[in-house]
């Protein structure tokens, strides 16, 4: 029963994310570089669950935002499930003692492959690298200093059941 409460809460907290993301997000853009908040969704699910689950869980989130959206189909998809794999991978790897470090840590290098991924996809070839590479990680910058509350979150609170 817990796992069908916490799909269920994760599932809203994407759908939120999605909205919030295509709608109010575009208003706090810096130079062209807003924050992706969905992705918060995707990385908690590749640290908390089982690698297949949380590859098949992202590629259906991804579609569900391309969809949603209206931008490139695939594109989101391929990076979240990109993100899951290595996020599964990855969280064996990061010896800290301190949970908050280790999952700004996680959450850093995943954002940087993810916005470095589909952003390779999405720009065209004649831009210059460093200007990409400056792009790319303005964008995860942004991304994590906007959404440290969220990193903070503890979303388990509100599983538990009052006995």
């Amino acid at each position: 029963m817990k796992n069908y409460k916490l799909i269920s809460l994760l599932l809203l907290l994407f759908f939120g994310l999605t909205i919030l993301q295509s709608t109010l997000i575009q208003f706090i853009e810096i130079e062209g570089i807003i924050p992706f908040l969905p992705i918060f969704v995707i990385i908690y699910i590749s640290i908390m669950f089982e690698r297949d689950f949380g590859m098949f869980t992202s590629f259906l989130f991804g579609l569900f935002f391309d969809l949603l959206t209206a931008s490139n189909l695939g594109i989101t998809s391929l990076g979240f499930v990109l993100i899951s794999f290595l996020g599964f991978s990855i969280k064996k790897h990061i010896q800290t003692d301190n949970l908050s470090a280790r999952l700004i840590i996680i959450v850093s290098i995943l954002l940087f492959i993810y916005f470095l991924t589909t952003q390779f996809f999405l720009t065209n070839y004649t831009t210059c690298f460093g200007i990409f590479l400056l792009n790319v990680l303005f964008s995860t910058i942004y991304t994590l200093l906007i959404s440290l509350p969220l990193l903070f979150y503890d979303i388990n609170f509100y599983l538990k059941d009052n006995e």
